[in-house]
């Protein structure tokens, strides 16, 4: 893992800083606050939820991104040099435009690529 990437005091938290309840399963639409086991203090301050999402959201989202051409997309990103470290760039597929963002890759020494709608449309 890249030097910075995370907290460091991460590496000696002791496991009883767990959120309570995350085994809970929730139906489809059902929020719950995400607090920490240990104290029952939120998660963040401004808040972290879990929220409940219907069987079959992952194949759904899969096909969506299949269809939309960021599955290809990604396959390019990282099989060619398309973007140099930090690099970025908005590509449209199907009338709408998407934007991809390599991150600090020659800092962190790894290939993370981001992508996410950049209008309405997508």
């Amino acid at each position: 893992v890249p030097s910075g990437f995370f907290p460091g005091r991460w590496k000696s938290t002791s496991v009883v800083y767990e959120v309570a309840g995350i085994n809970k399963t929730l139906k489809p639409g059902e929020v719950m606050p995400m607090k920490w086991a240990h104290n029952g203090k939120p998660v963040l301050k401004k808040g972290a939820f879990r929220v409940g999402l219907p069987r079959g959201i992952s194949a759904h989202i899969k096909r969506y991104a299949k269809e939309r051409g960021i599955i290809g997309l990604y396959r390019k990103l990282l099989n060619e040099t398309v973007l140099r470290s930090n690099d970025w760039y908005v590509f449209k597929s199907q009338e709408e435009e998407w934007f991809a963002h390599r991150y600090e890759s020659k800092a962190w020494k790894f290939d993370m690529h981001y992508v996410a709608a950049w209008d309405e449309a997508a």
